[in-house]
């Protein structure tokens, strides 16, 4: 069917990612997965001599209890067996074993839909957290699928009756640790695989979702991530009101992702040469958990990163950090990778210098900022300059024609702050250095609410050295675009004035509303109305814009 874009052999899923529920497997699978491991044991270790020498303890514990024996398959396996000694000891077995099944299940899944004439490409969604995960996927299918969410409700058995989730409310730009989109585009890039991030969001109720849409798009954009799939739309007759996923009704979401698109699709300036992060396979299985997103990938705010696996071919670049092991056997590892210069990384003490809010971003098409407003600088970009009071939000500018600023003749520039449920109530639950946790308390409903209010100190754009537009108004949501010799500007908040100061004083506006549109001339600045779905401005005959004086 051509219009399959991919195939997943399973969603969020897998023996590492549901190694904690082992104990509940039920029969004939429990009995079935206790065979195989020791199947399994019996194809790595010669002996049960052996394999009690490998899992013996650092103080001459025995690796294996008395009623264990391998040539007896009755070696315990962790999770589903109630006892056994060497627990820790057998970990990293434990993750070769599961790896090894998985890999088993794709080779067989993915030459069953070969056979049967699929050629769309395949991937797993499994815990890309585990290198163990991430390596057999790469090894065996054609993409890595991976997740990034930022603010991820979150619903405990023993929370309040009176909470309804938990989420971090913290702006995406200033977050540290395992879910920043910089760790979560970087951790899962392998070399010489696609990448596509199937399903992300930043979600409601944080207050920050439009930074964090624009950051995980320029940060994607900028490691040539090859797809982003926004979850999700919510296409179901209902309530027009904000929820944890749905993007529909969310001005801060659904209101920028065109644009958000158009930044990651144009993409960012290239980068140097990239970091190589290089695992033995002694280190896919012993590194654990969190791996995948622990701080040498924020490496990646400076330079692309790559994981190299065994197997994986060369990738030149004078930048590695080799994981523990690979480092004791760097005189191996480094030739496979195609090394050319000194090492770099040494150890994973790697982290971003400062909160970047606001952060800008600057390709030849497209441009903006995003995160605190108020803290902009003078010039965020060459041809980009923002000043105003708005503390949150983003202001992309896109040119329409291909052309860039100073040539642009058909260009739309849209601020997007924050949005809320009426009556919805939230509250600070608490604060550690890399989380702020507040509780939901009421969701509220429809209509959504964004906060537009009049000001007297404006939100001004500037483009290649020319003020294009002041905005009196803080918060809400205002669109300008350039047609030619014509301007379409909308805003959520009436009764707002505006200016486009490279027009005459003296404008002819169009007023577009759901029972009719008039036109008048007008003074600037002007006076957005009451009834208005947008206007329309254009330059009097005869009169002289100030762009040509």
């Amino acid at each position: 069917d051509p219009a399959v874009a991919m195939i997943e052999l399973c969603d969020e899923n897998g023996l590492l990612a549901r190694q904690k529920h082992w104990g509940q497997m039920v029969s004939p699978y429990r009995e079935e997965m206790l065979r195989r491991w020791n199947f399994w044991l019996r194809s790595q270790y010669r002996s049960a001599a052996q394999l009690d020498q490998a899992w013996a303890g650092p103080d001459g514990q025995p690796g294996l209890a008395n009623f264990e024996n391998l040539d007896e398959g009755t070696v315990a396996l962790p999770g589903i067996s109630p006892q056994m000694a060497s627990i820790e000891a057998r970990a990293a077995d434990v993750r070769r074993f599961a790896a090894s099944l998985h890999r088993d299940y794709f080779v067989q899944m993915r030459d069953f839909l070969h056979a049967a004439g699929i050629k769309a490409p395949l991937t797993a969604v499994t815990d890309t957290e585990y290198p163990a995960d991430l390596f057999a996927v790469a090894t065996e299918l054609d993409f890595i699928g991976a997740n990034y969410y930022f603010a991820h409700p979150i619903i405990k058995d023993d929370q309040p009756a009176e909470v309804l989730a938990y989420f971090d409310a913290q702006s995406p730009l200033r977050a540290r640790g395992p879910d920043t989109a910089i760790r979560r585009v970087c951790g899962p890039r392998v070399v010489g695989k696609p990448l596509v991030i199937r399903e992300w969001n930043v979600c409601w109720p944080n207050q920050h979702r439009a930074a964090g849409l624009v950051e995980a798009a320029d940060y994607a954009a900028m490691h040539d991530v090859d797809g982003m799939i926004l979850f999700t739309y919510d296409c179901r007759p209902g309530p027009h009101k904000l929820s944890y996923f749905d993007v529909s009704a969310d001005p801060t979401r659904w209101g920028l992702v065109a644009l958000a698109g158009e930044v990651f699709r144009i993409g960012a300036p290239e980068l140097g040469a990239p970091y190589i992060v290089a695992f033995s396979e002694q280190d896919v299985y012993e590194c654990r958990d969190e791996t995948m997103v622990d701080s040498v990938y924020e490496a990646g705010v400076a330079a692309q990163v790559f994981n190299w696996f065994p197997g994986c071919g060369p990738r030149a670049t004078c930048r590695v950090y080799l994981r523990a092991n690979a480092r004791e056997i760097a005189s191996q590892i480094l030739p496979q990778l195609g090394f050319t210069g000194p090492e770099g990384l040494r150890s994973s003490e790697i982290s971003r210098s400062g909160a970047h809010d606001p952060m800008s971003f600057a390709a030849e098409t497209v441009q903006g900022i995003a995160g605190n407003l108020a803290n902009s600088p003078a010039k965020a970009t060459e041809d980009w300059q923002v000043e105003s009071a708005t503390e949150g939000g983003a202001v992309v500018w896109c040119s329409l024609d291909g052309e860039v600023p100073a040539a642009s003749r058909r260009w739309v520039i849209k601020m997007v702050s924050s949005g809320t449920n009426t009556s919805q109530q939230t509250r600070e639950h608490y604060v550690t250095e890399n989380e702020h946790i507040h509780a939901l308390l009421q969701a509220g409903a429809g209509p959504v609410v964004t906060g537009g209010q009049a000001s007297r100190v404006p939100t001004t754009v500037s483009l290649a050295d020319n003020e294009i537009v002041r905005v009196y108004q803080n918060k809400g949501s205002w669109e300008l675009a350039q047609d030619g010799d014509e301007w379409f500007f909308y805003t959520d908040t009436p009764n707002i004035r505006f200016e486009l100061p490279s027009l005459p004083e003296a404008v002819s506006l169009r007023v577009v509303t759901e029972v009719e549109s008039s036109s008048r001339i007008v003074i600037q600045p002007i006076l957005y109305p009451d009834d208005a779905l947008l206007v329309r401005i254009t330059v009097p005959k005869g009169a002289e814009r100030a762009d040509e004086r």
